[in-house]
């Protein structure tokens, strides 16, 4: 993670300080996806990520397929309200991600264990595991909302699937994914 020549906040003269008292969320390459000022957006993005992989392109789209699926199954609204759900796991829903879309599940957790997205909150990083890819992730986001003051950052990492919680640790150990010193720390 030696590039750092792309486009960040800082470079841009904007409140990185009021950036980072809110949550900004990254997807598993460290892009920036928005921040917490938007977070419908993010619950958005991720519904939209769900329903692209069922062909579908929004809210509206879903509404005429389960219009249509009910009419060609010929059930009553009586009937359809007590199977629809069974059939779209017939036809390769999970239950997480009719959880996320019908009944607002959390689609933030869903988005860090299925797409790999991390939340930044200051100095609080949360990610769901903890591998070089993800580091290097992280270390792109940071970088790119800290610009090149994040060299002399130190950030608390949570790890969600392990519950482990790493407290000051250094740019310099997440930007070169020194897991292994991460862990010492």
């Amino acid at each position: 993670m030696n590039d750092y020549t792309e486009f960040n906040w800082f470079n841009f003269g904007l409140d990185t300080e009021a950036m980072t008292d809110s949550d900004i969320w990254i997807d598993d390459t460290g892009e920036l996806l928005v921040t917490s000022d938007d977070d419908l957006d993010v619950e958005s993005q991720i519904k939209g990520i769900i329903l692209s992989q069922h062909c579908l392109s929004d809210d509206a789209e879903l509404c005429s397929f389960l219009r249509m699926l009910q009419a060609s199954t010929g059930m009553s609204e009586y009937e359809w309200s007590s199977e629809w759900w069974s059939i779209l796991r017939t036809l390769g829903w999970t239950e997480e991600e009719m959880e996320v879309v019908f009944a607002s599940d959390d689609a933030y957790e869903y988005g860090r264990k299925l797409f790999g997205f991390k939340r930044i909150h200051g100095a609080e990083v949360e990610t769901e595991t903890l591998k070089k890819k993800d580091l290097f992730a992280i270390a792109r986001g940071l970088y790119e909302i800290y610009g090149n003051q994040v060299e002399f950052e130190q950030f608390n990492i949570c790890v969600a699937s392990t519950g482990d919680y790493f407290t000051d640790v250094p740019f310099a150990m997440i930007k070169t994914a020194d897991i292994d010193s991460i862990r010492r720390s």
